[in-house]
């Protein structure tokens, strides 16, 4: 991949909130570039190794989509996420899962 690849928009929620569904959901769209893992982690475990890391290691499938995603539920977790979000990405768009029981 020549061009750095980074997600438009951001699946966050609690862990057995539903961000698998709604990933699995994403990625049936012909619109949707989904990141491989589902569970990147970049944001709280990975964010030393660069958004270039980041772009080549999960989005090496990119095939032009205009809508990017990426779902870790771990980013509500972690204070650190949201200034590696607006460092990374200018304006990112999150959407929240919550589990109702």
């Amino acid at each position: 991949m020549s061009d750095r690849v980074l997600p438009t928009f951001f699946l966050c929620g609690a862990p057995k909130a539903g961000t698998t569904w709604l990933y699995e959901y994403c990625t049936e769209h012909p619109d949707v570039c989904m990141s491989r893992p589902k569970e990147t982690g970049f944001f709280f475990e990975d964010y030393g190794k660069g958004i270039d890391w980041f772009s080549n290691e999960c989005f090496h499938h990119y095939d032009g989509k205009p809508a990017v995603g990426e779902a870790s539920a771990g980013n509500m977790m972690h204070r650190e996420v949201p200034r590696g979000l607006q460092l990374t990405v200018p304006m990112p768009i999150s959407c929240l899962s919550f589990g109702i029981q």
